[in-house]
């Protein structure tokens, strides 16, 4: 490219800082530092070598890693700065190249497991820093060598992008609108994922398979196998009046193939197709006939000894998941996988590890987990075949438990995986129950390598505690929890089953994948409980909490709420036991008293809980059955706030904090 547009370029930015001091004092200048394995470097814009030179540190060719012909430095950790690369001038900003070829910048997404000043958004980095660099990368788009440099800069960065990770079960929404409104057509299928144009979605993944297969297979039962059964077990059948018809009615019918249709149309809107394999599902699989959801195979498994749970009789939904250790059972489902990849083209592959995340017989978790560390390999060798088949790279997720020691118990070994490179991804989720307000975001950061992305997820429905009421998820639930995963450290937001959501709650897509964007929005940080564990581990449900119950401080209690960044107006709301009122409680806010506004508005406007059909159980569509009242707190720290509450008796049985945009 012209040499005096990249000295220009190099001038706009080689005096500033993102700081007004030294910021590597900070973090020990790690983003000058090579990772544990040793790797590092900074991608040299062209011509940008004769600049530097090369007597302080090593230049290699990295077009392969870069996707076009590009150079890289690697030098010691330390330069002088007059001769540091433009990639390290601009860190930890990156381009952002629009169709007409004009530049903006953003954080780069690899800078997240480095760069300690993303906390704060771009109003932590000095302006002028902001306005330099966007300045220097608009000189360099001006030269057609410079703007093709960019705009593959920009490709290879975004594949580090998981801002929002979405949707899981998209499929059966589609089936059931179709069955409820007659038929589903091609045009169906392309404007059911065209809604997401221009949201802030980035990934797309649809589940192919439960018991039954929902796409074409060779290998296992599929959804038009199902369909067509007029009996099972002896028992006579009809599923001619399900959404089962639908399926059939597109695939076999009209020839339409629902994913590759998807595929073709995410790809042209700039959103990453994957696909998800559950890899345990055990949906009806106890119903001996007439079950929409079970296969063949699992409910026979059952009488063949595949079940995790041989050694007595079966007591519940889980113990009919399939035993893993078994090789026949691997054997299954490496079968059914790579017969996918061999039809689907797809940018990404989910393993599914939530449904369901029990595996092995009681006792065999820890043997279990070398186990299925051995079957990742095999799965990350499929999918090696499918990249050279494909020509591009296919990344590796997988969604697990909401924290590590659950995980790890059941022999879901993640961080062998993330060691080994068998993972690009990792998702850790609730189960279904209620969306999870106290998952340990930052400590998944900290036991996974920087070089694994972190997205944390949630689903469809909130409850505050074991048997409250239960309420869909709105834009402002979803924007709290989507604060408390970015700003604790998650490079990304995972969706599970919001295509039932209606579609005014997904216009949270627009904003919820940037904090930028997030703090403009209304956000609740509600209180709820981890709905799944390990058997032998004791699952956290911090409501309903004794308020005269506390070791540490006798006669007080205390309660953490992640919020994350805080930059807005944030109110407490607290609901007590009945016959409790504020005037009996005393409150602070770490360390501060809280001043008592009143009763709180209602905390839902959902109707009945009953009237959505994921809302199972309970009359109320309410989380609160008492009264709330509302507070000003006077101390609001970033990242958490700590509630302490007196009261003679009585328990806590509601709390949430609400921040609305100033």
């Amino acid at each position: 490219m012209d040499k005096k547009r990249l000295e220009k370029a190099r001038r706009l930015l080689v005096n500033q800082t993102p700081m007004a001091f030294d910021c590597g004092r900070t973090c020990q200048a790690a983003c000058c530092k090579s990772d544990d394995e040793g790797r590092g470097g900074v991608f040299l814009f062209p011509g940008e070598e004769a600049l530097t030179g090369t007597d302080w540190a090593s230049v290699t060719d990295a077009s392969d890693a870069f996707g076009a012909h590009a150079l890289m430095l690697t030098c010691g950790g330390q330069c002088d700065r007059a001769k540091r690369p433009l990639g390290c001038m601009i860190f930890p900003l990156t381009p952002v190249v629009d169709e007409s070829g004009a530049v903006d910048v953003r954080f780069d997404y690899r800078a997240r497991p480095l760069c300690p000043i993303l906390r704060d958004g771009l109003r932590g980095l000095r302006g002028e820093f902001i306005d330099a660099a966007r300045r220097a990368l608009n000189e360099i788009a001006r030269d057609p060598e410079g703007l093709a440099f960019l705009r593959a800069w920009q490709a290879l960065e975004e594949q580090y992008h998981f801002e929002l990770y979405d949707f899981q079960c998209c499929v059966t929404r589609l089936y059931h609108e179709g069955y409820r409104f007659g038929e589903a057509t091609e045009r169906d299928a392309r404007d059911y994922v065209r809604r997401l144009r221009g949201t802030q979605t980035t990934d797309f993944i649809f589940n192919v398979n439960a018991q039954l297969s929902y796409a074409p297979s060779e290998i296992w039962q599929t959804a038009g196998d199902k369909y067509l059964k007029e009996t099972e077990n002896g028992e006579p059948v009809d599923f001619k009046a399900s959404y089962l018809r639908v399926w059939y009615d597109l695939f076999v019918r009209q020839g339409v193939d629902l994913y590759a249709v998807w595929i073709e149309e995410l790809r042209g809107m700039g959103i990453r197709p994957w696909m998800s394999f559950r890899m345990n599902d055990t949906h009806d699989n106890g119903v001996m006939s007439g079950g929409i959801r079970r296969s063949d195979y699992t409910y026979a498994a059952r009488g063949r000894g595949l079940s995790r749970m041989r050694h007595r009789e079966k007591s519940g939904y889980y113990d009919d998941c399939l035993d893993f250790a078994l090789d026949e059972v691997r054997r299954h489902h490496l079968d059914y996988i790579r017969e996918q990849l061999d039809r689907y083209d797809v940018d990404g592959v989910e393993l599914d590890w939530m449904r369901e995340p029990f595996c092995f017989a009681p006792g065999g978790e820890m043997e279990g987990a070398a186990i299925l560390t051995d079957f990742m390999r095999a799965v990350a060798a499929l999918v090696h075949e499918a990249e050279a088949r494909y020509g591009h790279k296919i990344l590796k997720s997988v969604r697990v438990l909401r924290d590590p020691q659950n995980t790890l118990d059941l022999g879901l070994d993640v961080f062998a995986w993330a060691r080994e490179g068998l993972v690009d991804w990792v998702v850790p989720t609730p189960r279904w129950e209620t969306a999870d307000s106290d998952m340990p975001v930052a400590l998944w950061r900290a036991v996974l390598p920087p070089s694994v992305g972190l997205a944390m997820g949630t689903d469809i429905r909130y409850m505050a505690r074991p048997g409250s009421g239960c309420v869909m998820m709105t834009p402002e639930l979803i924007a709290g929890l989507s604060m408390q995963a970015l700003s604790g450290g998650a490079d990304g937001v995972y969706l599970f089953n919001y295509t039932y959501l209606p579609d005014a709650a997904l216009e949270a897509l627009n904003y919820i994948g940037d904090r930028e964007t997030l703090s403009r929005h209304a956000r609740r940080y509600v209180v709820s409980f981890q709905d799944i564990a390990c058997p032998f581990n004791r699952p956290s449900r911090p409501l309903p909490m004794p308020l005269e119950d506390n070791t540490v401080s006798p006669g007080w209690s205390a309660l953490a709420i992640q919020t994350g960044e805080v930059d807005g107006r944030p109110t407490l709301r607290l609901g007590f036991s009945k016959g409790l009122t504020a005037a009996d409680v005393r409150v602070f806010m770490n360390g501060a008293p809280c001043r008592l506004i009143g009763h709180a508005e209602s905390t839902e406007s959902h109707g009945a809980s009953g009237a959505h059909p994921l809302a199972f159980g309970g009359e109320s569509a309410s989380l609160c059955e008492t009264d709330v009242w509302e507070y000003a707190p006077e101390c609001v720290k970033q990242g958490r706030q700590v509630i302490e509450l007196k009261a003679d008796s009585g328990t806590l049985d509601y709390a949430e904090i609400r921040v609305d945009p100033e």
